[in-house]
């Protein structure tokens, strides 16, 4: 009888042993946020951080024209009410219309207080300069190459 080939038997691979997950550090974690989720990236302390989002919302909505092939929407300029909305929410916002509030009430006051110094106090002379004089300086220049 001729030899038969044994096919070599074929073990199955090890399980793969996961490490466990980590504790939880929070006491809230129902909503899982993405790995490097940072939650300052999303809070609007100042204008430019307005500015940036409107930026943000405008490309997302041009980007969906062009690509829905809209090229008249894709080609206007913070046209959309989203993006509108965004600069409306920062004025509405109470946090940052208290903090707008006193910076404008503190600019109103430095105002007033820089008009009432300079009707009381003296105008000031001709600046007097106790430094090199670099145009008397340039005219020596010029007298010794002459």
């Amino acid at each position: 009888q001729p030899p038969q080939m044994q096919q070599p038997q074929v073990q199955p691979p090890p399980p793969v042993v996961e490490p466990p997950l980590p504790p939880k550090t929070k006491q809230s974690d129902s909503v899982s946020r993405p790995v490097g989720y940072n939650p300052d990236a999303y809070t609007m302390a100042n204008t430019a951080d307005v500015y940036f989002a409107q930026l943000k919302q405008d490309s997302k909505v041009r980007k969906e024209a062009w690509l829905s092939g809209d090229r008249d929407k894709a080609n206007e300029v913070f046209a959309d009410d989203s993006v509108q909305k965004i600069k409306d929410g920062w004025r509405d916002n109470p946090y940052t219309k208290e903090k707008n509030i006193a910076e404008a009430r503190a600019g109103i006051e430095q105002h007033q207080r820089m008009q009432a110094r300079g009707d009381t106090a003296p105008k000031p002379s001709a600046k007097v300069s106790t430094g090199i004089s670099y145009k008397e300086k340039l005219e020596q220049m010029k007298a010794k190459r002459r």
